[in-house]
């Protein structure tokens, strides 16, 4: 049987500093494993929160999965550097067929592999009119392949602290 997200028991909300919740176990793992899409705005990012769900995230991309990330321009130098290099490594093996074999929390939490896979898609937000202005939404959103949804926002960032230590709505 195929995963759905209506079978889950999800909470409709989780906050690890007061209820102790475990958002990784209860919340992102079991949803990336029922979905085929997963959408993100989030004014930071680091790595290392992929790396905090990578095994939901490898059920997911074995369920053909594909992610697509907005985030603010203030991520770390070395993040925007790795996307950066990420696209122009995709663009110039496009023609090529590249192997899809993931199978560890390396290659997980590795944005330009996934990038260059083909597997997420991330976007940069700027303002324009405002430079000190930041992009702060903070929202999501997984689907399956029913077309059943959960959305989901709060203050968490797409970061390892976000996702650990954040109070979240869904």
């Amino acid at each position: 049987m195929k995963n759905n997200l209506r079978e889950l028991k999800l909470k409709r909300s989780y906050d690890p500093s007061v209820d102790g919740s475990d958002v990784i176990n209860e919340f992102y793992i079991p949803c990336l494993t029922s979905s085929v899409i997963y959408e993100r705005c989030s004014a930071y990012f680091s790595s290392a929160a992929l790396k905090q769900f990578s095994k939901g995230l490898i059920n997911f991309f074995k369920n053909n999965g594909r992610a697509r990330f907005i985030f603010s321009c203030e991520i770390s130098e070395n993040e925007m550097t790795n996307i950066i290099h990420a696209y122009e490594e995709k663009m110039d093996r496009m023609a090529e067929n590249l192997d899809f074999d993931i199978e560890n929390d390396y290659e997980i939490a590795n944005l330009a592999y996934l990038i260059k896979r083909n597997l997420v898609e991330v976007k940069i937000a700027f303002m324009i009119k405002n430079q000190s202005a930041l992009m702060h939404i903070k929202s999501g959103m997984f689907q399956d392949e029913y077309g059943n949804k959960i959305y989901f926002d709060g203050s968490g960032n797409e970061t390892e602290y976000g996702i650990l230590k954040n109070a979240e709505v869904f």
